[in-house]
């Protein structure tokens, strides 16, 4: 049997989508203010998410709950415990994350949000606290959705030997435990409610159940549900044409502020593609590139680009400084550009490391491999996408022309 959906039976159904979410959006209002997001980027892994995870596993934590939470922690991820293990929880030992130690048991928690795997990380922790005498020793591989580590990270450990969690159901259905036992200390249940919307937020959950539940109803009326298949069987297509346009229009306005784009890792229909349509890390970097100065042999420019294989940063846009000579582009570390690198720090508020001079997430901050982040999906709206655009060149604007007075300099 064929159904068909017309246009303006498509039409008003994203309004009525529109209407309820409007409608949720004045309800959740109040409910907005989050302190970890107030005092800390709420990406930040290391200052927020490791140091709050950490101290509620930790029995001598300021929750005054002993050992409640870190039992929860093992019970939710069904890590067996040895009758006779007293843990003690540390942080940034070795460089390890979170460590729970006990004197058989080791448990390394490898936290990644942004940040991408290094060198044979997992490999050196785990010989580290092998070399500690331990028998028994866990990893746990902590991502926003469960996400396994590079072979690179792994080294000589096999995928079998870490356990991939994540914030999505591991962390929040723990925290919801957590909260049940808090339910007489209002700071620290609410603080941990908080903690809870915030990964809620991070990993696309944060709709309210009464809105989800009034979304079905309206799916359920009429043919609407063709609508939403619809959208559903061409969501690829519509993130692909939504950021051709990002790219395109970016370029124009580029040409516009009077930089020449050069074609050394421009973005390109297939490029697009690539990161779309094939499962996984693609390892494709691209974006756009336009130089603002050179000397002698060497090409000074900014690039906007999409990330194509770090973990947590995988298809963010950011723009930065980078160096290129005859045989392509330099490292930060080349004697080519001794110094520079700190002379332009002041301009950086990234560390994208060893091939850029300085760097910047682009603000708001976009990420095309997780459209559902709002800033990234208003990308489809042709009037908000100009006006990113507009503010994006002109941050980059003034970044080119900082960088450009330090390196006249040099």
């Amino acid at each position: 049997m064929n159904y068909n959906i017309s246009k303006n039976d498509f039409k008003s159904f994203l309004d009525a989508v529109q209407r309820l979410h409007l409608e949720y959006s004045k309800l959740n209002k109040d409910n907005q203010f989050n302190i970890f997001s107030l005092l800390r980027d709420k990406y930040d892994e290391v200052n927020v998410h490791s140091r709050f995870i950490y101290e509620l596993l930790n029995p001598k934590g300021i929750h005054n709950q002993g050992d409640k939470f870190l039992i929860l922690f093992l019970s939710q991820l069904e890590i067996k415990i040895l009758d006779s293990e007293k843990f003690i929880v540390l942080r940034e030992r070795k460089n390890i994350d979170i460590l729970i130690k006990g004197q058989q048991q080791a448990i390394l928690i490898e936290n990644k949000i942004r940040a991408g795997d290094q060198n044979e990380q997992l490999d050196r922790y785990y010989k580290s606290i092998k070399e500690g005498g331990f028998q028994d020793i866990q990893i746990l591989y902590l991502t926003l959705q469960g996400d396994e580590p590079t072979e690179n990270s792994r080294g000589s450990l096999s995928i079998d030997s870490v356990n991939c969690i994540s914030y999505s159901q591991d962390i929040i259905q723990w925290l919801d435990k957590c909260i049940e036992i808090a339910a007489v200390k209002p700071i620290l249940r609410e603080t941990l409610v908080q903690y809870s919307n915030l990964i809620k937020e991070l990993t696309n959950q944060s709709i309210m159940k009464d809105e989800l539940l009034d979304l079905l109803d309206l799916l359920s009326v009429g043919e609407t549900s063709l609508a939403s298949k619809l959208i559903g069987n061409n969501w690829n297509h519509i993130r692909w044409h939504t950021e051709h346009r990002f790219w395109k229009s970016l370029e124009e306005a580029i040409i516009r502020n009077n930089f020449t784009i050069v074609p050394d890792g421009k973005f390109s229909d297939d490029r697009i593609s690539s990161a779309i349509h094939k499962r996984g890390i693609n390892k494709l970097w691209f974006g756009l590139m336009f130089e603002i100065h050179k000397k002698d042999d060497l090409s000074f420019r900014v690039y906007f680009e999409r990330n194509g294989g770090v973990l947590g940063d995988y298809g963010s846009v950011y723009f930065g400084l980078v160096a290129y000579d005859s045989t392509g582009r330099l490292k930060n570390s080349s004697p080519k550009l001794t110094g520079l690198a700190n002379k332009l720090k002041e301009f950086s508020k990234e560390d994208k490391g060893e091939w850029w001079l300085a760097s910047h997430f682009l603000e708001p901050r976009i990420n095309f491999n997780e459209f559902y982040n709002e800033d990234t999906a208003m990308l489809l709206n042709k009037e908000f996408r100009h006006k990113a655009i507009e503010q994006y060149v002109q941050t980059v604007s003034e970044f080119a022309n900082n960088c450009l007075q330090k390196l006249e300099q040099a």
